[in-house]
Order: C-alpha cells, then sequence, then structure tokens
C-alpha cells in the first residue's frame, strides 16, 4: 500500500517538478490583482523596468513567518529599485484569512493570493517558502528555500549590472 501510495504522489508531483522554473530560465508571464485590488502583469508592468524579488508563501508556514519579516525590511532598504511580490500560494488558505494575516503582520509588500495555484505550478514551487530573484531581462538569477545571509549583496550587484 505504502509503495502504491508513493507511486501516486511521484505522479502527482513529477510533472511539476519537470516544469520548475530554474535559475538561468526565463521567469514565467503572470497577470494578476493584489489583495488591495491593484493589477499586476510581469511583461507589461515589471519585465524590462527593474528586478523583481518574489517569495511563495503560507500563513501556516513557519519559516515564512520568521522570512516574511526580513523581506519586508529588505523593501524598505532597497524598494526603490527592486520590486517586491509576496504571493501567497493558496494552498489551504482562505483570502480573507490572508488579508488578516498580512494586515496583523502589517506586511506592506505587494501581496498577492494565488487562489487557483497558477502561479505557483507555473514556477514549480513545491514548498514555502519558495523565493527568486528575476533580473530586469526576466532570467531567474536567484531560487530557493530560505533567504541566503548575503541576499542585499546580490541585490544591489544585481541592481547595479543591469
Amino acid at each position: 500500500m505504502r509503495i502504491v501510495l508513493v507511486l501516486l504522489l511521484s505522479l502527482v508531483f513529477a510533472p511539476f517538478e519537470s516544469y520548475a522554473a530554474n535559475v538561468g530560465d526565463v521567469s514565467p508571464d503572470f497577470s494578476v490583482s493584489t489583495l488591495d485590488g491593484k493589477k499586476i502583469s510581469y511583461s507589461a508592468d515589471l519585465k524590462g523596468k527593474k528586478p523583481v524579488y518574489l517569495i511563495f508563501w503560507a500563513t501556516w508556514c513557519p519559516v515564512c513567518k520568521k522570512e516574511l519579516p526580513q523581506v519586508k525590511e529588505l523593501q524598505k532598504r532597497l524598494g526603490n529599485s527592486i520590486e517586491f511580490i509576496g504571493i501567497n500560494v493558496g494552498i489551504n488558505e482562505r483570502e480573507e484569512d490572508v488579508r488578516g494575516y498580512v494586515r496583523k503582520n502589517n506586511l506592506d509588500l505587494t501581496m498577492v493570493f494565488d487562489k487557483d495555484t497558477r502561479i505557483t505550478k507555473s514556477y514549480g514551487v513545491m514548498g514555502t517558502p519558495t523565493q527568486m530573484v528575476i533580473d530586469r531581462t526576466g532570467t531567474i538569477r536567484y531560487r530557493g528555500s530560505d533567504m541566503p545571509e548575503d541576499i542585499e549583496g546580490h541585490i544591489n550587484e544585481l541592481i547595479m549590472g543591469n
């Protein structure tokens, strides 16, 4: 029985893993409304203008609870040079709960609720948090499950280099 379950889970998750957007890949496009009702299109509003920092997160994720305030602090220091977007993965979440979490924790990042998990799947995100830094040209320059200690240096290098 366990073998059958493992095989079934492998079949379910294998397609997403093979389509994961990785370092060096071109970022998938997305169009979405933020939690505050603003429309964002990656290709129309962000690509070519400035780098983008994405964090895929969930309210139930203990690591996300630790890292979202760090991303918020990064945004305070670098927000004029790089766009920060939090994407709630929408798995086992309700939009009103996500809104409450964002409000309660004073997370003034641009926030998206990925209700149908379309964005999460297009990036091949399998766990939270997943963080990505995308340069101005749309190339993914960093993908990881945690924020490296030297991320600010990398972002500054990216800002100066692009």
